[in-house]
C-alpha cells in the first residue's frame, strides 16, 4: 500500500494536452475509471486515511478520532481510541493488527497531557486499543511493520523552536522502544517511507536513494541525477524496480530499482498524487492554488493527468474548479480512496463492482 507526496502548485506555466476536452469542469473524468462522490457527513478533522482492502478502512484525526468502515465507506462507525490527543500516522500490518501515533500535547485537560507522544496498537482490528508515551515530544511517521514486532519509522524530533530533526528508527517489541538506525535521511516533514513489493525506498540526506530488500534492516545508497544545487523532491514506485524521482525541475525514471535513470522533460515535474494501474497506464492530479491577497492562498481547481506509456509522456484535463482529490489510498491496482473535506471519493476501474 503505497502512500503519495503531495505538491501544491502556485504558478501554472505550462500547457497541456487536453485527455477528454468537452468535458465539465465540475465533473472529474479518468478515462476507463470512474470517480465517485458521496457526503461525508462525520464531524471529523482528519489526518490519515487507510485501506487495508476494499472493503475495511480507517481515518483518524484530532481529539483522538477513529472511525472505521466495512463496507467500502458507505457507512463509518467510530472506535474508542482512549485518549483525546491528535492522532496522525496509521500503519496496518493486516486486517487484525495495526498501529497508530500521534504528536505529544501540552496544556490541555486529556489525563495523557505532557505525557510525551501517543502510540495505539491493535490485535483485533480497532476493536480495542492499548496505548504508551514517548517522554519527549517526539512524532512517528510512515510507519512500516515486517511482524507484530518488528518495524521501521521516521520520527521527529523538535530540539528547539522550529527546529525540525528527522531520524530513521527501528524497533523489535512491537513500538514499546525506538532506536535510531543511523541512516541519514531528508530533514523533511514530507519524507516517508515507501513499501513496494517488499523493497522499501527512502530519500536520503545527499541528492541520493536509499533502498533496503531486507525490511529495513540494512540500506543501499544509489545515485541519482539530481544536481548537488537541488534535492529529491518527490518519489513514486509502480513496483520494486519502476520509479520515478524528482528534483522539482525535471522528473525521473528508473526500471532497475534505481540503480540507473531516465530524464523525461515533461511538465509538471511532479504531481500531487499519482497511481499506476500497470506499467504503462497511470493517473495523477495537481490541485491549483494562486494568492489572490490574504494570508492563504485560494484554491483554483485540479488538473487530471493521464498516461499510456509508463509516465514518458503525460496528457492533461481542463480544470476542474469545484474537485479536490487530497491524497489517496489504493488498497489494490484498481480501487482507491480519499477524503477532501467533507467530500469522499471512491476511484474505481471500470470493470469493477463497487458501491
Amino acid at each position: 500500500m503505497q502512500q503519495s507526496v503531495i505538491l501544491i502548485l502556485f504558478v501554472i506555466g505550462f500547457s497541456c494536452t487536453k485527455d477528454n476536452p468537452e468535458v465539465s469542469n465540475d465533473v472529474p473524468y479518468i478515462r476507463g475509471w470512474k470517480i465517485k462522490t458521496t457526503d461525508f457527513n462525520i464531524d471529523v478533522h482528519s489526518t490519515s486515511l487507510l485501506f487495508v482492502s476494499p472493503s475495511k478502512g480507517y481515518i483518524t484525526g484530532y481529539n483522538g478520532a477513529i472511525f472505521f468502515t466495512s463496507d467500502s465507506g458507505n457507512t463509518w462507525q467510530s472506535q474508542n481510541s482512549g485518549t483525546t490527543l491528535h492522532l496522525n500516522s496509521i500503519y496496518f500490518l493486516n486486517e487484525n493488527t495495526g498501529f497508530i501515533s500521534g504528536r505529544g500535547m501540552s496544556g490541555c485537560l486529556d489525563p495523557d497531557c505532557d505525557k510525551g507522544s501517543i502510540f495505539l496498537k491493535t490485535s483485533d482490528g480497532g476493536n480495542h486499543w492499548n496505548k504508551m508515551f514517548y517522554d519527549s515530544l517526539v512524532y512517528l511517521q510512515s510507519m512500516q511493520f515486517r511482524d507484530e514486532n518488528n518495524g521501521i519509522a521516521l520520527i521527529e524530533y523538535f530540539q528547539r523552536p522550529n527546529a525540525k530533526n528527522i531520524f530513521l528508527v527501528k524497533t523489535s517489541d512491537g513500538g514499546s522502544t525506538w532506536s535510531k538506525t543511523g541512516i541519514n535521511v531528508m530533514q523533511s516533514s514530507s519524507n516517508e517511507i515507501i513499501n513496494s513489493q517488499n523493497v522499501y525506498y527512502l530519500i536520503g540526506s545527499d541528492r541520493n536513494l536509499l533502498k533496503s530488500t531486507d525490511y529495513g534492516q540494512t540500506w543501499q545508497s544509489l545515485n541519482t541525477p539530481v544536481t548537488a544545487s537541488n534535492y529529491i523532491f518527490g518519489m513514486y514506485f509502480i513496483n520494486k524496480d519502476i520509479g520515478f524521482i524528482s528534483d522539482n525541475l525535471k522528473r525521473y525514471k528508473t526500471v532497475n530499482g534505481g540503480s540507473t535513470w531516465q530524464t523525461i522533460d515533461t511538465q509538471p515535474a511532479w504531481f500531487n498524487d499519482v497511481h499506476f494501474y500497470s506499467e504503462k497506464e497511470g493517473f495523477a492530479f495537481t490541485s491549483v492554488f494562486a494568492y489572490e491577497g490574504g494570508d492563504f492562498p485560494a484554491f483554483k481547481g485540479t488538473y487530471i493527468y493521464t498516461t499510456g506509456d509508463g509516465g514518458i509522456t503525460w496528457s492533461c484535463s481542463d480544470l476542474y474548479k469545484q474537485f479536490y482529490i487530497g491524497a489517496a489510498n489504493y488498497p489494490t491496482q484498481d480501487i482507491g480512496f480519499s477524503l477532501a473535506g467533507t467530500v469522499f471519493y471512491k476511484i474505481v476501474k471500470n470493470q469493477v463492482g463497487l458501491n
